[in-house]
C-alpha cells in the first residue's frame, strides 16, 4: 500500500474519532447548544477533509524531488600514535576529527580547478613553503623555484625590527596572510610588539610568567586559519615541494597533521618543535602549554610517514624550542653533509636550514626527477 493511501486511512480514523467526541458531548447539552456544537464540529470536519484530501492528492500525483548533494574530494584521514598529556602512548583523533574540518576545504577551486595560476609559469621546477615569516622570508633559488610565504600578521614584516633590507616584491614570491592549523576557520591572533617570533593563536600566559612582562601580549586581532592540505591540493602534482619550513610557536604539530596525506609530497621538512617536558617545570610544554608539539612527538609522527630524522638544533641548552629536519629516504646520502651531527642535537643553530634548501632544490629540479613517497 502506498504511503498516500495509508495517510488517507489515518485521516478517516481521525474524523471518526471526532464524531465520537461529538456524540459524547451531547449528553449534557440542550437542543440549541447541541445544534450549535454540531454545526461547528461539522465545519471543522469539512475543513479537515478538504485539506487532507488535497494533501493526499498532491502526494499521489507529485513525486518528491530528489535531494541534491554537493560532492567534494574527501582525503583519507590518518591516525597517529602520539604521547598524551600524561606521557603515555595513545591514539589522537584524525585531522578531520580534531576540529570537525569540512571536507569541502579540499576542493580545488583555484584557476578553475587547475591549481594556483602563479605555479603554472613555464620552466618552474620546484616549490618552497615557509610558514611563520616573522621578520624575513626565504629567497627563491634561481628562476626555477617559487616560494609561498605564510604569516598571519604580515605587518610584522614592515615593523622597524624586521630584518633590514627585506623586500616583499621578490620575483616568484607569494605572500599569504593567514594562520595555519589542523582545520579551516578563524582564530584570535595574539601579538607581542617587538617580539614577532612569539605571535601566536594562543595567548600563552605561562610564557610571560617564564620570560617576564616584556613578552606580554600587546594586541589581539583575528586571523583566518587554513591548512596545508588546502594549499597543497591546489599545487600541481607535477611540481615537487622541495622544502617545507614550519616555525609556528608551539602549533607546528597541528600544521603537520593538517596536511593529511599531502605531507608526503615534501622532500625536506624543517620544523620548529617544543623541547620535551623536563622536571624543572621551565622547559618546553610547561612554558608553551601543549605536549603534542613536543619534538619527540613530531618526530614520531613524521617517521611514521616514512621520513628520516636527520637531527636537530637549539641555540642553547636552556632553549624551550628547537628545530629539527627530516627528508625522504632517497635523499639521505646527498643531504648528510648539511648536518653537523647526524641524527643528534647540535648547538647553536647554524647553517643547516640554508644548506638543506640549497642542496635539495637542484636535485628535484633536475630533468626527469620523479618524487618517491
Amino acid at each position: 500500500m502506498a504511503w498516500a493511501d495509508k495517510f488517507a486511512g489515518v485521516a478517516g480514523l481521525i474524523i471518526v474519532c471526532l464524531l465520537v467526541l461529538i456524540n459524547n458531548s451531547t449528553r449534557d447539552t440542550t437542543d440549541a447548544e447541541l445544534r450549535a456544537l454540531v454545526d461547528a464540529q461539522e465545519k471543522t470536519i469539512i475543513s479537515m477533509e478538504s485539506a487532507l484530501s488535497a494533501a493526499v492528492d498532491a502526494a499521489r500525483v507529485t513525486p518528491a524531488a530528489p535531494a541534491v548533494v554537493a560532492t567534494a574530494v574527501t582525503p583519507t584521514a590518518t591516525e597517529c600514535e602520539c604521547p598524551l598529556a600524561n606521557g603515555t602512548g595513545g591514539v589522537v583523533p584524525t585531522a578531520a576529527e580534531m576540529g570537525g574540518g569540512s571536507a569541502s576545504e579540499m576542493m580545488s577551486i583555484a584557476n578553475n580547478g587547475k591549481g594556483f595560476a602563479m605555479l603554472q609559469e613555464p620552466g618552474l621546477r620546484s616549490l618552497v613553503i615557509e610558514i611563520g615569516l616573522h621578520t624575513t622570508v626565504m629567497d627563491p633559488r634561481g628562476d626555477k623555484q617559487h616560494v609561498i610565504g605564510i604569516e598571519a600578521s604580515l605587518r610584522s614584516m614592515c615593523e622597524p625590527w624586521a630584518t633590514p633590507g627585506v623586500s616583499l616584491k621578490k620575483p616568484r614570491l607569494t605572500l599569504l596572510a593567514a594562520a595555519m592549523g589542523s582545520r579551516v576557520g578563524v582564530t584570535d591572533w595574539f601579538e607581542r610588539d617587538g617580539w614577532t617570533a612569539a605571535n601566536s593563536m594562543s595567548k600563552q600566559d605561562s610564557l610571560v610568567a617564564y620570560a617576564g612582562p616584556t613578552k606580554a601580549v600587546t594586541s589581539v586581532t583575528v586571523a583566518p586559519v587554513i591548512t596545508l592540505a588546502t594549499i597543497l591540493s591546489n599545487v600541481p602534482s607535477t611540481l615537487p615541494l622541495a622544502f617545507l619550513k614550519i616555525d609556528a610557536q608551539a602549533h607546528n604539530y597541528y600544521i603537520i597533521v593538517g596536511a593529511q596525506e599531502h605531507i608526503n609530497r615534501a622532500e625536506v621538512i624543517f620544523s620548529e618543535c617544543t623541547i620535551d617536558m623536563a622536571s624543572d617545570g621551565k622547559t618546553g610544554a610547561s612554558v608553551y602549554g601543549d605536549e603534542n608539539d613536543n619534538c619527540s612527538n613530531i618526530r614520531k609522527y613524521l617517521e611514521g610517514k616514512g621520513f628520516v630524522w636527520m637531527g636537530g638544533e637549539t641555540d642553547a641548552s636552556t632553549d624551550k624550542t628547537g628545530d629539527q629536519y627530516f627528508c625522504r629516504p632517497q635523499h639521505v646520502e646527498k643531504l648528510k653533509h648539511c648536518v653537523r651531527k647526524w641524527q643528534e642535537w647540535s648547538m647553536p643553530k647554524a647553517s643547516e636550514e640554508s644548506c638543506l634548501h640549497q642542496t635539495i632544490s637542484p636535485i628535484v629540479e633536475a630533468d626527469g626527477y620523479v618524487h618517491v613517497q
